[in-house]
């Protein structure tokens, strides 16, 4: 799986003529060793930052609670990271995007991008998180009875998940400017923060309180980067409209979470979830977040 993407890309590059095998330029790499130096360590070091930050939550609660907890902590918490998947979908394809509007200076198209990021990763994230914790029964009847301890492992990283949504491009934004060593320094700062926070809450609230400790060092970690886009980069980092998105996630979640007829669990599944998306998508109309879903789709 991991393997095929690649071959995929090598055998395009073979087809359209862009693979070149050629001695490199020894004035450009001598000219650019330096930035290219530092890049790489720094991007190594967040990379092992971010894997810091993926793991050290379970190890934490491996040494406080066994590796039963650890297990079903493992389990509830990839039900909760779906809600990343239009954040993970949009970082990998806007990099380039990036670069050549910071190497532009194109602070204008940069604010417009940004703003865009936030609104498109918002609705789905906060669509993805209601669809999931207003069918929660209907989740442990996939996974085991006994995981329902980690109910609220995927209430709280599914929140983490939607705070980062609030950030959209901006961690990119930073990675990509001049100042991509402070993407570095505020990745370990969450990493600082995680472990923190988990010393406090894990033998207070369990399972649930790594979950929760995630959830506040994330928080704390976009309003961090939101700070540095908007007093050092000059990227206003909210708007109304960006607040007004988890709103209508809350109406579509109330109006529906009280349907619990003795049905089949998998109609129950197919109900909600319809009733959920037609309210969410009602309610961004009324409050005008997306005036045309054609538009949304096509530009997502």
């Amino acid at each position: 799986a991991l393997g095929m993407p690649p071959l995929v890309i090598l055998i395009e590059l073979i087809r359209k003529g862009h693979l070149f095998i050629e001695t490199p330029d020894k004035f450009l790499i001598k000219k650019h060793k330096s930035g290219m130096k530092s890049v790489g360590i720094y991007y190594i070091l967040s990379g092992f930052g971010h894997m810091l930050i993926t793991y050290i939550d379970r190890y934490m609660i491996n040494v406080f609670l066994g590796l039963g907890l650890t297990g079903i902590y493992s389990v509830t918490n990839y039900v909760g990271t779906l809600v990343q998947i239009p954040r993970r979908a949009m970082g990998k394809i806007a990099t380039p995007l990036l670069a050549n509007l910071w190497v532009n200076n194109d602070l204008k198209q940069l604010q417009a991008l940004y703003d865009r990021s936030i609104i498109s990763q918002l609705i789905l994230g906060v669509f993805i998180f209601i669809g999931i914790w207003v069918n929660i029964d209907a989740v442990f009847k996939i996974i085991p009875n006994n995981y329902e301890v980690g109910i609220w492992v995927i209430f709280f990283i599914g929140l983490s998940n939607v705070f980062h949504c609030f950030l959209g491009l901006g961690g990119l934004m930073i990675t990509t400017s001049r100042f991509y060593r402070v993407s570095t320094y505020l990745t370990f700062i969450l990493g600082i923060l995680v472990i923190l926070t988990n010393f406090f809450f894990i033998p207070r609230w369990g399972i649930g309180g790594a979950a929760f400790a995630s959830a506040l060092s994330k928080l704390i970690f976009v309003v961090f980067n939101m700070s540095f886009l908007f007093l050092k980069l000059g990227i206003y980092p909210l708007r109304k409209e960006h607040l007004t998105i988890p709103l209508a996630g809350m109406i579509s979640y109330f109006a529906v979470w009280w349907i619990s007829p003795d049905w089949n669990w998998i109609l129950l599944l197919i109900i909600k979830s319809i009733a959920v998306t037609l309210i969410y998508m009602i309610s961004l109309k009324v409050f005008r977040i997306i005036p045309n879903f054609k538009y949304f789709i096509s530009t997502f």
